[in-house]
């Protein structure tokens, strides 16, 4: 938190947020995880191969059941850490990915 205050002092901005990005937006759905609605084009989730409708299941081997869960995690984490993340993709099949976490957008500016 000082970090932020700091850099609103000096900047009048947060210059950086230190809160890991996945590059998704997520709906939930009918089954246990968080359906991606969206893939920031070049972000981490798009680089690991996550596409529209894969269901994120866990992130770092932590269960995620909702969207609220994968957010929760993700502030548990850093940009740049790689982690592991299970889906399971639209035809039913699971998959872990690794992503390496980028910085949250929009804190410079």
């Amino acid at each position: 938190m000082t970090d932020i205050a700091g850099h609103l002092v000096k900047y009048r901005h947060v210059v950086t947020s230190h809160r890991a990005f996945l590059g998704v937006k997520l709906a939930t759905g009918v089954t246990s995880g968080a359906v991606v609605a969206s893939v920031t084009a070049a972000g981490p989730a798009a680089r690991a191969g996550i596409v529209v409708g894969d269901v994120i299941t866990s992130i770092d081997g932590r269960s995620v059941a909702s969207p609220i869960d994968v957010a929760e995690v993700l502030a548990t984490l850093s940009p740049g850490q790689t982690v592991e993340v299970g889906i399971t993709r639209r035809d039913g099949s699971r998959a872990t990915v690794r992503v390496t976490l980028g910085q949250y957008p929009g804190s410079g500016g």
